[in-house]
């Protein structure tokens, strides 16, 4: 039972990382997608109100979960603060990574916005993506069960971290794509 309590940051984590709608938001613009590139707006900023708008709907529900979780379980000061931040880095790298997809996979042609939200390549790659990145570290904490879980949570996290600004830094810094793509 204390190992189930070890991997618990990870569960709030798992549905953080499938309800990414920062994988869609580029190809919804649609055939209107060409009025974004006429604006005398930056692609970074164009690109960052994505994410924001992503980051906006689902802290909510990042919040409530994790409250949940430390109602239920009462963890001692340390784990209470990797309760917080691992499921708000994996939310975060969901994000950034969900708009990576969206620009690599961009889907303009459709007759619904089923066909983008259900069926679009870049939904498909960035919820995997969320997912391993959620169950790797989870299956590697029980199978290493480190002295120090702390310690293990702090390296998971900043290795998360640096991989979503790296993520970031190539994903925003791009012009934005052309809708003949």
């Amino acid at each position: 039972l204390p190992l189930v309590y070890k991997v618990l940051p990870f569960v709030p984590a798992m549905p953080l990382c499938m309800m990414s709608t920062s994988a869609c938001t580029v190809s919804m613009e649609g055939k209107t997608f060409w009025q974004l590139q006429v604006l005398p707006v930056k692609a970074k900023d164009i690109y960052d109100a994505k994410l924001l708008w992503n980051l906006a709907l689902a802290s909510p529900f990042y919040l409530v979960s994790v409250v949940l979780v430390l109602i239920g379980t009462k963890p001692d000061l340390s784990d209470s603060l990797h309760y917080f931040l691992l499921p708000l880095v994996l939310l975060l790298f969901s994000i950034v990574l969900g708009l990576a997809c969206n620009l690599r996979f961009p889907k303009f042609n459709w007759d619904n916005e089923a066909q983008v939200v259900k069926q679009g390549a870049a939904v498909l790659v960035s919820m995997l993506g969320g997912v391993v990145m959620v169950i790797v570290p989870a299956v590697l904490a029980i199978a290493l069960q480190p002295a120090s879980f702390s310690l293990y949570y702090f390296i998971v996290e900043g290795v998360i971290l640096v991989i979503t600004g790296i993520l970031y830094c190539t994903t925003t810094n791009k012009e934005l794509i052309s809708i003949a793509k």
